[in-house]
Formats: C-alpha cells, structure tokens, sequence
C-alpha cells in the first residue's frame, strides 16, 4: 500500500469518526515525512498510540527474565521540519474574450447545432448561408470592429414594397387613409349582415307559422274535453253511450225523475253515460258537471241518502257505498265528488248470497279515479 493510500484512509477515519484529529495530524505528518525521506517524529503525541516494548517469547514473571524498557517517544524534537508541500502550478491563462478590457473576438461565423466544448466561440448566434429571395443577406451574428468591439446597430434597411403585401393606398400623395375610415366601414358591413339577417328570419317565420301552427307545443299540452277521458268499462259497449242532456237520460232510464229533478237544481245540464256487459256483470257510469264542488258533495249526499232509504245498505269503504239486492240482481253503487262533477258507478250482477263489494266495482272505481280523482 503506497503513502497516497495511506492519506486517503486516515482522511476517510477522520470523516468517519474513528480517529481524532490530533492522531490524525500526527499520523498524516509522520506519512508525509516518510514519503520525503526524513524519520524526524511528528511533535503531535498520538492518543491512540501505545509505547513500543519489547516483544517476550516467554513469561515476564519467570528468574532471568529482562523487564521490559519503555521507549518515550520525544514531545518536541529540536530539529523538526515540516514537510514539503507539493508544488502549486500557476492557473491557467483565461481567454483572450474573459480578459478585462477585451470583447468577443471576430471570427468567422460557423454552423453549430449544439454547445460543444470544442466551439470556439458559445453557440448564440447562427447564421444562415445564402442570399434570402429579394431581401438582404442577414445574419444573426452581430458585426464587430477589427479591435472586437460590437458595432452599434443602424436604421433598418428599407424593404421595397411589393403588391398586394400591405393593407394602406399610398397612391394619392404619398397619404395614407386614415384607420377610423376603416373602422366605420367595418362596422358598418356587420350592421348590414345583422339587419339582412332578421329580415330573411322574420320572412321565413311569417310564411311558416300557418303551417307549423296545428303542430305546435300547446296542441301537446292541450286538455282534451272531460267527455273524453271518461273510460270505457270492460265488455261489450252500450250503443247510447254518449255526452247526452239530462231530459235525454230520464228518456233512456239511466235515473229516475227525481234525481233528474236533483241535477237540474244543482246547475247541471248535461249527463257523460258509459254502460257495458261483460258476461253476466252490467256497469252503468255517470258523470255529471255541477255548478260547483258544493253542488256537486250536496247531489253525492242526496243520492246516498235515498238510496239507504230505499233499503240498501251501507259498506264501510272510503267513499259513500251501497249494497242490495233487486230481484234476482246484486246492485253495488258507489258516489264521489270530484271537483264540480258528480261520478256515480253502478254494477249489476246475478245474485249468488254474496253480501259485500265486488271486485268489479273496485277495478271500475279506481279506473275512475285516474281521471277524475277525489275532491
């Protein structure tokens, strides 16, 4: 292992804590002094050395045996010289353009496409080769004086025009038109484009409404007549059902006169009548406009009332409900307001000893109260 190796471990102990910096300084000049062929201890004492003693092949203890001599180890030799530093070389001369006093030297422009420590000069400029079509020849280098001194630059040069490369009439006089003219005039095309614009729009809306009119979002929103959403029942459809006076339905035995009496007395003018047969069931479905809610719960009432007087009875349920038999019939009726309109439901079928609602009656009321919900 050389000297230099030597160095390089007692630095790596220092940093690493393993020696303190007294024996390192001891050791590194003892190193030193040996690489320079001198032998004169370090005056430093080393802590971690220990004094030297003679080595005993046998037991110190025994007769005839030589007690060990401690060497000491001089604190500070008279004669101690410090070591030869190695030699320090002069730097080395900086370049002509880092000296003070001195600018970029003028060298010929050349093509770079990176930085390269072998360039020259720093790669800030380029330039490009050949004359460009009817300009100048530039470059991006700038020029310089003989001596390296930048050239201040001068007025651009003027570049003829060309036709059709420039927006301003120079023909009268060397004048040339001011920007606000333009300006107007652009301003005034768009109020032009805006104007033309409405009037085709309002054209062509004029001539389309005629044709889109039946087609348009309120036919969508449109509430067809009461007449019309009153369901049909299920079974075959009775051929007068219809949108008929009051007269006409006394006429065709749809209630008796003193209901009809009833009606009218209430504001009503019209009867909306929709009867079936499915097999051996009958439905029978009234709707009757009142002139108002009141008028219409004061007929609801009225009905319920006789038809208990008559000998039907009532069947708990939410609306007002009646139940009986007529001959060899089993009559289920029920009445609600809903609104001004009076909606009164009837269903008619064999007597078989049942004793409550049918299951027909309650498909036909909620069919019902789809349309015509209760009030």
């Amino acid at each position: 292992m050389s000297w230099q190796d030597d160095l390089r471990r007692l630095d790596a102990d220092l940093a690493a804590g393993r020696i303190e910096p007294a024996a390192h300084r001891k050791q590194r000049d003892e190193l030193l002094a040996q690489a320079s062929g001198s032998t004169v201890a370090s005056p430093v004492p080393s802590p971690l050395r220990r004094p030297a003693t003679a080595w005993q092949s046998k037991n110190p203890a025994a007769p005839g045996a030589v007690p060990p001599q401690r060497q000491e180890t001089p604190s500070s030799p008279p004669n101690y010289q410090p070591p030869p530093r190695p030699p320090v070389h002069p730097p080395a001369p900086a370049p002509p353009w880092k000296r003070t006093g001195t600018g970029v030297p003028a060298v010929a422009d050349h093509l770079t496409t990176a930085p390269s420590p072998a360039d020259i000069t720093p790669t800030r400029y380029l330039r490009v080769e050949g004359p460009l079509p009817d300009r100048p020849q530039l470059s991006r280098f700038p020029p310089t004086h003989p001596g390296g001194e930048p050239v201040a630059p001068g007025p651009a040069p003027q570049v003829p025009d060309e036709p059709g490369k420039h927006r301003w009439d120079e023909s009268a006089g060397g004048r040339r038109r001011p920007a606000w003219l333009f300006v107007a005039l652009g301003v005034f095309v768009v109020l032009a484009m805006i104007a033309g614009v409405t009037m085709w729009l309002g054209s062509g809306s004029d001539q389309a409404t005629p044709a889109t009119a039946p087609s348009s979002a309120p036919e969508a929103v449109r509430t067809p007549p009461l007449d019309e959403r009153v369901p049909q029942m299920p079974g075959k459809q009775n051929p007068n059902n219809s949108t008929m006076s009051i007269a006409k339905g006394l006429e065709l035995g749809l209630y008796p006169a003193s209901t009809a009496d009833l009606l009218n007395a209430n504001g009503a003018s019209k009867v909306i009548y929709r009867g079936a047969a499915d097999g051996g069931v009958s439905y029978l479905v009234l709707v009757v406009p009142t002139s108002s809610p009141a008028n219409a719960q004061a007929v609801v009432e009225k009905l319920y009332q006789d038809a208990l007087a008559g000998g039907f009875r009532s069947v708990q349920s939410a609306l007002r409900t009646v139940s009986g038999r007529d001959g060899d019939t089993f009559l289920n009726t029920t009445w609600y307001g809903s609104g001004s309109n009076v909606v009164s439901i009837g269903i008619a079928e064999p007597d078989r000893g049942q004793a409550g609602l049918s299951s027909e009656l309650d498909k036909a009321v909620d069919a019902l109260e789809a349309v015509l919900p209760v009030s």
